[in-house]
């Protein structure tokens, strides 16, 4: 009897012990499939926002064009000037000195060139995930330089005000480059006979810093308002609009732990709120 109680005592043990190693087992294919899934996900996100932002780049077009084409216009101007200069028979010293003088000009302009070319090659790069100690005034600088000559096509006045007293952040500077991009031309979009578009930066807090971007356009319907940051959400007509500008830029400040808000009246504008937190993180 006690052999046999053993028997089906080992035998218990057995089946139990079994069944904890197919849980184990199956627990282990959970994790894994869970994992793989993430991955999935993250990479998904991370080709929907390059997506956005070649988006964001192909509506600057008209504007880096125009940017880029007052510098050649000069560079070319200065050139034929040297060119006929140094084609005249009595070239003098004083020829010399005025040519010096253009090759300088041209130098300062095809420096400017480089700088429009080489801001667009940064902010259209796929970016890595990692965080740095950033000056925030600097990526909006950063973001206006790209910006500007489109807006001012859209007859577009640009006022920046800047408290003095703004900390550093730990933050990518490409992620937020993207979303102080998106909010500008949304509010280029939303401006389409002109306006003003005020962006400030102030210190909110001994924690957190605050950047605004308030526009005089349309404004946003009240029973829109809660829906800004829905993905694929847009009231943008005749647009190549993927309605996903605003949520992408939703995603990236909260992963700075941050936060974006909207307010406007129908009519009357928009302000779109930004908090960060302070430090290097």
């Amino acid at each position: 009897m006690k052999a046999t109680a053993e028997r089906e005592l080992e035998e218990k043990l057995r089946k139990t012990r079994l069944a904890l190693m197919n849980m184990l087992e199956d627990m282990t294919g959970d994790k894994k499939a869970i994992e793989n899934a993430y991955h999935e996900l993250k990479e998904t996100q991370d080709k929907l926002v390059q997506s956005e932002k070649m988006a964001a780049v192909g509506q600057l077009g008209a504007g880096v064009a125009h940017e880029l084409n007052n510098p050649l216009g000069g560079i070319l101007g200065y050139a034929q000037f040297i060119l006929a200069k140094m084609q005249k028979e009595n070239f003098n010293i004083s020829d010399f000195k005025i040519c010096g003088q253009y090759l300088k000009y041209i130098e300062k302009e095809a420096q400017r060139c480089k700088t429009i070319v080489r801001n667009l090659l940064i902010f259209s790069r796929k970016p890595d995930r990692a965080y740095e100690t950033i000056d925030i005034k600097e990526v909006i600088d950063y973001t206006l330089a790209l910006v500007i000559s489109q807006l001012k096509l859209k007859k577009i006045k640009i006022t920046t005000d800047f408290a003095p007293d703004i900390e550093k952040i730990s933050g990518n500077i490409n992620q937020l480059q993207q979303v102080f991009m998106n909010l500008m031309i949304n509010a280029q979009q939303a401006m389409p006979g002109g306006g003003e578009l005020k962006i400030s930066a102030y210190k909110k807090s001994d924690q957190e810093i605050a950047i605004e971007f308030a526009d005089t356009g349309c404004g946003i319907a009240k029973e829109n308002l809660g829906r800004v940051f829905d993905a694929f959400f847009t009231t943008k007509q005749g647009l190549k609009a993927t309605g996903l500008g605003l949520s992408i830029s939703y995603q990236i400040i909260k992963e700075h732990k941050g936060t974006i808000t909207a307010q406007s009246e129908e009519g009357r504008g928009a302000v779109f709120m930004i908090t960060l937190p302070v430090g290097s993180g």
